[in-house]
């Protein structure tokens, strides 16, 4: 079974929350890359793989 390391759930909260904060549409990472739905969606995999949660 995958379990996401803590640097792993990091880097999948932070867009996820971003892109919640956004509302909707495409937003923008610290660095400037391009949060959409699609990294998103592959963030959101790597969150419910994190025991207790999902």
């Amino acid at each position: 079974m995958f379990t996401p390391s803590a640097a792993e759930i990091e880097r999948a909260r932070s867009p996820v929350e971003r892109f919640e904060r956004a509302g909707s549409g495409v937003t923008r990472d610290e660095s400037g890359r391009t949060i959409d739905e699609a990294v998103v969606r592959g963030a959101r995999r790597v969150l419910a793989a994190v025991p207790g949660r999902g």
